[in-house]
């Protein structure tokens, strides 16, 4: 009986070789613990990759666990451009909506634009994707959220298909909802075995959805493990499909924290912000929130949402706020600068005409001092935030000056944030506080992650060096990460590498790496228009959602069970039953995938030599530790 073609290559005697093929499956939101503690429901992964290939068992997205950072880091080998699912411009109503694929389907179809928002901001900067290294007849890429031009025939293509249905079947999916995103993965399938026989075809790869889709929606383990065992039967199909010069691999840009019996509780930012206690602000997000998702949220061209406070000090058409809740372990908050907002209070007070001369002179004086651009808040002024006039209104100094500090009211954003809590706590696992510890940029570059005020931490790093150490309080438990509590071992500078071999099996990973990725300085004028003001973590099985709070679970965070991905590799020269202990991160992806395939470059992340030392045209590795 004749072996399929993979068969017959691991079955193949030989050193490791360059390949001249790689098909690689993507599956968004597959965690590496799940993987591995179900191995047994996936014999095609474990025939494949574990018995037969090379398996990365501390692999890890690097930065925040969100789908469009981190496929952007996998697309491209290269350190974070993209930082959230959504990001705002503080200079000009606009935000760039990554996950949304309505909007990039009808301005393909009027003209307006050729590819997704991501790729489109990754050209920007001058940031090639892994595709763009091979030529458009050598690839075939399915729908993903980094893509390039639209796949018209495979939308039309799965809506035929299922049309020819029996109507049995269709008049189910009608009283169930109509999967129009299943018979799109299906025809992608079909396209990509199609293409595996096209041998000019050299790159493929193939994007799913509907792990990190179904464990959003519930923590059911049966039914989770449903749509990994058709992960399982496609990975044999298309592996029995490959021939002996291909290299397969199975990749997840990050994991899921989903846990049977618990459910994943929902905190409203929004309604915070709205409050009198948050700021009173007009608060815009990229969707509605839930009490008007069933009816305005199903209009899938909306990104930008404004709902409105009656505690605010502004107008309505004059939001202060800008939230990035999808992601839902973790949110970007974009505070209108506070001298802005003191600079248009003391315009609405001279508005009214009821202030005497020497305040009016108080008030003109100061206006000029607050007036400036939109940036960022500095750590003071997000610890003394704007948010209106006080109760006895504008209040001069012994000097006749303005005294701002009477005439404002003020707001702590790190004490109110850390301070929320809530009434009822119904389940064991889940406390009462919604947020774990906030981080934000500190005017040196360094990062202060907040979690109370007698657990303040800053983390500073340069040149791939990196230090943690306590600004409040006495070592011990209690400050974000909780190093103290998981390793003592704090003590000077140290690198990056020692960092990730250090700390990747604690609770939090390597979410100390993954925080410089986030906040490393920016390059580019993206990055400098879309910087947030704080970066706000859920506490373990809360999320911020305020969508739909997805009770299977979420990620976004930085514990492990959110950063532990799946990376497996199979095929031409790939070592057999290989396990590489050695943690990894997003970084080393696309240098061992070029140096697989004899391509040149050059990428800050290290290639992952137990795979590819042998391989020809070795990519130059940096160590782990590079941050250029």
């Amino acid at each position: 009986m004749k072996l399929p073609g993979l068969l017959l290559l691991l079955c193949s005697i030989g050193s490791a070789q360059t390949a001249k093929r790689v098909v690689i499956i993507k599956v968004d939101g597959l965690p590496g613990d799940f993987v591995e503690g179900h191995l047994d429901d996936a014999p095609n992964i474990r025939r494949v990759f574990v018995d037969h290939g090379a398996w990365v068992r501390n692999f890890y997205v690097r930065g925040i666990s969100l789908s469009a950072p981190s496929w952007s880091m996998l697309d491209t080998g290269q350190h974070l451009v993209i930082r959230g699912n959504a990001e705002f411009d503080r200079y000009k109503p606009h935000v760039d909506d990554y996950l949304n694929f309505f909007p990039f389907y009808v301005g393909y179809a009027r003209s307006k634009r050729t590819d997704m928002p991501g790729v489109e901001v990754l050209d920007h900067a001058g940031v090639p994707l892994l595709i763009d290294r091979f030529a458009p007849p050598e690839r075939y890429t399915s729908m993903q959220l980094l893509q390039r031009g639209v796949r018209w025939h495979t939308l039309g293509d799965s809506v035929s298909a299922r049309v020819k249905q029996p109507v049995r079947r269709l008049i189910d999916e009608w009283q169930t909802g109509f999967d129009l995103g299943g018979s799109i993965y299906e025809q992608e399938e079909r396209e990509l075995l199609a293409a595996l026989k096209d041998p000019k075809i050299r790159y493929l790869d193939y994007f799913t959805g509907d792990f990190d889709h179904t464990a959003h929606l519930t923590n059911d383990l049966p039914v989770q493990l449903r749509v990994f065992r058709r992960l399982d039967d496609l990975i044999g199909r298309v592996a029995d499909a490959t021939d002996s010069n291909t290299i397969l691999i199975l990749v997840s840009d990050h994991g899921m924290n989903s846990v049977p019996g618990t459910y994943s509780q929902g905190y409203n930012l929004v309604q915070f912000f709205n409050s009198f206690e948050g700021g009173g602000h007009h608060v815009i997000t990229t969707r509605h929130p839930m009490s008007e998702y069933k009816l305005r949220g199903l209009n899938p061209f909306v990104s930008s949402v404004e709902t409105a406070s009656a505690d605010s000090s502004f107008d309505r058409d004059d939001p202060t706020v800008k939230l990035d809740l999808d992601g839902n372990e973790r949110a970007t908050v974009y505070l209108r600068n506070s001298d802005l907002n003191a600079a248009q209070l003391l315009k609405l007070q001279l508005h009214r005409g009821n202030l005497d001369t020497a305040r009016r002179k108080a008030a003109h004086q100061a206006i000029s001092r607050y007036e400036g651009p939109n940036r960022p808040n500095t750590i003071g002024q997000l610890r003394h935030y704007v948010t209106g006039i006080a109760k006895n209104g504008v209040v001069l100094a012994s000097d006749g000056s303005l005294d701002a500090e009477r005439t404002f009211r003020h707001i702590d954003y790190f004490a109110a944030l850390s301070g929320i809590r809530v009434r009822n706590v119904v389940q064991n696992d889940v406390g009462a506080a919604p947020v774990d510890f906030i981080a934000a940029k500190r005017a040196d570059g360094s990062v202060l992650l907040y979690g109370d005020e007698q657990h303040q931490a800053v983390l500073e790093f340069h040149d791939g060096m990196l230090r943690y150490f306590p600004v409040s309080g006495d070592p011990g438990p209690g400050f974000p990460l909780h190093l103290f509590e998981e390793n003592a071992w704090l003590t000077g500078w140290r690198s990056e590498h020692e960092w990730l071999e250090a700390i990747h099996r604690t609770h939090y990973s390597n979410g100390l790496i993954g925080l410089t990725e986030f906040f490393r300085p920016c390059e580019t004028e993206h990055c400098r228009a879309t910087e947030p003001d704080m970066l706000v973590m859920a506490s373990n099985h809360w999320n911020f959602n305020v969508r739909g709070f997805n009770p299977g679970g979420n990620h976004g965070s930085f514990f492990r069970i959110s950063t532990h991905s799946t990376l497996m590799f199979a095929g031409a020269g790939i070592p057999e039953g290989l396990r590489i202990e050695e943690p990894y991160d997003s970084l080393s992806f696309v240098p061992t995938v070029m140096r697989l395939m004899g391509l040149p470059g050059s990428f800050p992340g290290p290639v992952i030599d137990a795979i590819a030392s042998d391989a020809e045209d070795a990519i130059p590795a940096r160590p782990p530790s590079s941050l250029p």
